[in-house]
């Protein structure tokens, strides 16, 4: 067994805090007939995505440590650019939205981007 490091307790924080954003926006009613609300759910949806890859990159990672790990590289080298891209879509979607699921994929898809940054900044001055 591994240990955990930092970002392992990152990625499950992040797992219990979409856990509880679903909870928060399940519980509120909101009203699905217009076309900007229903926008807003899919933003959250999409936002939502980009943190399940992220969570499952971790995942992999944590399990796959030998540098050498060809599924591990194959696994970041897809799940990296589609948790970033979906964050990104996230973010669009919800600014275009209407309603309060719009702010959790707005604030969602910006932590999302502000750790994919994070990320290739690490890459590059590991470099």
């Amino acid at each position: 067994m591994t240990e955990l490091d930092f970002g392992d307790y990152i990625a499950t924080l992040e797992g219990f805090a979409l856990a509880a954003t679903w909870f928060w926006v399940l519980r509120r009613k909101i009203a699905r007939d217009e076309t900007r609300r229903k926008l807003a759910i899919y933003a959250f949806a999409v936002a939502s995505l980009s943190v399940v890859l992220d969570l499952v990159l971790t995942a992999i990672l944590h399990f796959h440590q030998n540098p050498d790990d060809a599924f591990a590289g194959k696994a970041y080298l897809f799940l990296f650019p589609a948790a970033a891209l979906a964050a990104l879509i996230g973010l669009v979607l919800g600014l275009v939205a209407k309603g309060p699921p719009r702010i959790a994929a707005v604030l969602w898809s910006l932590v999302m981007l502000a750790s994919a940054a994070f990320t290739v900044y690490l890459i590059a001055i590991s470099r």
